[in-house]
């Protein structure tokens, strides 16, 4: 996860290494084009798609540690 507060992207890392970003299929954001994420690891270009609001995020860290199947909204690539 990266960012914070009310906008982050979250990403995931397989089994065979291969990193996923998680995507909205329909943008909650009224940004066009890339937008920067400024965090811990620098910056971040990430399409409007790709900016989850952080109850996104949340519903995404709470399903996983859970176990529980992701939701149909977040899909990820």
């Amino acid at each position: 996860m990266a960012g914070g507060g009310v906008t982050c992207i979250v990403e995931m890392k397989t089994k065979n290494t291969e990193i996923l970003r998680s995507y909205l299929y329909k943008k909650k954001v009224p940004f066009e084009g890339y937008q920067i994420i400024s965090c811990g690891a620098g910056e971040i270009n990430a399409k409007p798609e790709e900016i989850l609001f952080i109850d996104d995020a949340i519903k995404i860290f709470k399903n996983f540690f859970n176990n529980y199947k992701m939701s149909n909204e977040v899909k990820w690539k």
